[in-house]
């Protein structure tokens, strides 16, 4: 799982194999934008940008309390029988729930996928 620092959104990508990792990761930030219904131009920006991005652990404590929380979030669908196979579905899915830093700090919009929505409708505007 992989988490923007600014908006939470998750993007589930499969470990393996694992040294293609980085080069499949664009594509399933791709696919989960657009499952979401963002911008096509805005989700095109993206992935420009990310061909000069990097990767790194975070230390920032509040993104760790989110990871943690959408993963757990995860793992109960996993064990409701929630077709944790499609990646994309459970990003999309998964970006639903409400998180306590979204309403404190970024604007009120409580959700991943409504913050991302409403920092796309802001860029674009």
């Amino acid at each position: 799982m992989f988490v923007n620092d600014k908006t939470f959104l998750p993007v589930f990508v499969a470990l393996a194999p694992a040294a293609s990792l980085l080069t499949r990761f664009p594509a399933a930030v791709a696919a989960t934008l657009d499952a979401l219904g963002i911008d096509p131009r805005f989700v095109a920006s993206e992935l420009e940008a990310m061909s000069a991005a990097t990767v790194a652990k975070t230390a920032d404590r509040r993104v760790l309390g989110v990871m943690n929380e959408l993963a757990f979030q995860a793992e109960v669908r996993r064990v409701r029988n929630f077709d944790v196979a499609d990646l994309v579905a459970l990003s999309v899915d998964v970006a639903h729930v409400l998180l306590t830093p979204l309403f404190k700090d970024r604007g009120g919009n409580g959700s991943p996928d409504a913050t991302v929505r409403a920092f796309v409708a802001e860029l674009l505007s």
